[in-house]
């Protein structure tokens, strides 16, 4: 099962790929609210008469109706560039003859979102059950499997593909992208931890001054505990629920 999560991509590279957009005349799916009710509308992106504006075609439904568009009217516009889908909000600055002719005029927006395309569905910590882990980088365990850790901190979430831990203490600029760490978490006081490959994929600022960091297992032999590792921990979540409920119902 595929699971679909919005994240904002980077800014420079978001307003990229509008431009390209724009310049390949793409294709474009219209949300707005009209007279019956909310639409999805067929579009295609317009060269603008100028950097701050966007031009696209005349949105016309799946039987070819022109819904009446007006001047200040929000509206929801997805694309996609490759393999990438992009999704933004704005409204309408001009809204052609009598609101039914001719292009739409729309205000640059403020922000693109990207839609991230997850390969498997993450199980979400109960907030009362802590999974405390430690991370070390790769070289440094490499050279001295003793070494202290480099940080501690707790499991957010679990896949078969990957981990979302909250790093306790340090600061974002500790974690970069691409960089390849290992994973000791804890599930149970009594038995070894789980020893996990992971790359960096993203860093940034989490609750109570800790850095959320999020893990791709990066080999083999970790994917393969990453779906031991995901089975158990929803199983072990899932009996801990039943022995305390109702007070953690829904925490999942």
């Amino acid at each position: 099962m595929n699971v679909s999560s919005h994240r904002h991509g980077d800014e420079s590279d978001s307003d990229a790929a509008l431009r390209r957009a724009i310049a390949q005349r793409s294709l474009v799916v219209v949300t707005a609210r009209t007279g019956s009710g909310w639409m999805m509308l067929r579009s295609r992106f317009l060269p603008g008469p100028a950097a701050e504006v966007l031009r696209i075609e005349r949105p016309r439904a799946c039987r070819n109706e022109r819904p009446r568009f007006a001047r200040g009217q929000s509206i929801g516009l997805s694309f996609r560039v490759g393999h990438t889908k992009f999704v933004l909000e704005t409204e309408v600055l001009e809204a052609g003859t009598d609101g039914i002719d001719g292009p739409l005029t729309l205000g640059w927006p403020d922000c693109v979102q990207q839609l991230q395309r997850r390969m498997y569905v993450r199980y979400k910590i109960p907030s009362a059950w802590p999974v405390p882990l430690t991370l070390y980088h790769a070289q440094d365990m490499d050279r001295d499997p003793t070494a202290l850790p480099d940080a501690t901190g707790r499991l957010l979430d679990v896949s078969p593909g990957g981990v979302g831990v909250a790093v306790s203490g340090g600061c974002v600029e500790d974690w970069h992208a691409g960089q390849t760490v290992r994973c000791a978490v804890q599930l149970e006081p009594d038995r070894p931890p789980w020893d996990l490959a992971g790359r960096v994929c993203y860093a940034r600022g989490w609750e109570n001054d800790s850095v959320r960091v999020g893990l791709q297992f990066a080999d083999g032999q970790a994917a393969r505990l990453g779906r031991t590792a995901h089975r158990q921990i929803v199983q072990a979540a899932g009996r801990l629920k039943h022995a305390t409920a109702p007070s953690l119902a829904g925490l999942s």
